[in-house]
């Protein structure tokens, strides 16, 4: 039976510590860390001036309840729909020859970006609030499970 007293914990913050500055604290990963916040950043900048006028014009439009809470679900996805095409740019700038950066997590966080989108489209046909929650977990936790591998 292993015990607690035999387990080396210096040995296992050291390989921790090793791993975490080898792997996550290096420049690539700073550079995707900017990337990412920049697009953020603009593209809440942006959002405002984008998503204003396209809801004014929903709220215009003379359909049926469902289709316009549909249309006003679909402006929601403006934001992540512009960060992803903002992080998208510039990773294949930073990823090109001429940079040679690793992007890695840029692609990770695209995935995601992308798998919210689709979820977010997916389950707004479903009028139950609850069974809309219920789907969006599943789907979720498959996404989640297939981005990570």
């Amino acid at each position: 039976m292993l015990m607690l007293d035999q387990i080396n914990y210096e040995k296992i913050y050291s390989q921790a510590q090793t791993w975490f500055l080898e792997n996550i604290w290096t420049l690539d990963m700073a550079y995707q860390g900017g990337i990412v916040l920049g697009a953020l950043f603009l593209a809440a900048f942006t959002y405002p001036f984008i998503c204003r006028p396209i809801s004014k014009r929903v709220e215009a439009l003379d359909m049926h309840a469902t289709m316009k809470r549909v249309a006003k679900n679909v402006v929601r996805l403006i934001f992540p729909a512009t960060t992803l095409v903002l992080i998208f740019i510039a990773s294949q700038i930073a990823g090109s020859a001429m940079m040679n950066m690793q992007t890695g997590f840029v692609v990770g966080f695209m995935k995601v970006l992308v798998a919210g989108i689709e979820i977010r489209t997916a389950v707004q046909f479903i009028s139950n609030a609850a069974v809309r929650n219920f789907f969006a977990l599943v789907i979720w936790a498959i996404a989640v499970m297939s981005i990570i591998g």
